[in-house]
């Protein structure tokens, strides 16, 4: 596999390997695994949803499976006050931080790699 980057508005997305991307913005960097994937992918959409005033079930239903992902990662069996604290604390960072990101995905065939799905 061939690296890949893709730089915008100070965010450096690489992908070295299949399952190894790593996000760097403001000198921080996160490697993106099973994980926290899960974890990523739901405190963005919480922090998106978070502008609306009303909360629906389905909002509630992702704040549950963002504090569980968390606790997981913790290596804790429930969810505690800390979790609760830490997840608030990540989820503020998302929405000021993650607000206005574009993620642009390279056509390869302009680049001359063959499509591995075909």
């Amino acid at each position: 596999m061939r690296p890949t980057k893709v730089m915008q508005d100070g965010i450096r997305i690489t992908q070295e390997q299949p399952d190894n991307v790593v996000i760097e913005m403001n000198g921080s960097s996160i490697t993106l695994t099973e994980e926290n994937t899960e974890l990523l992918r739901v405190m963005l959409y919480e922090a998106y949803r978070s502008k609306r005033w009303k909360r629906t079930k389905k909002e509630k239903s992702a704040k549950n499976k963002a504090l569980w992902a968390l606790t997981k990662a913790q290596g804790k069996k429930k969810p505690d006050a800390h979790t609760e604290k830490v997840y608030k604390r990540m989820k503020e960072q998302a929405a000021e931080e993650i607000s206005n990101i574009e993620i642009i995905i390279p056509d390869f065939q302009e680049m001359g790699i063959p499509d591995l799905l075909k």
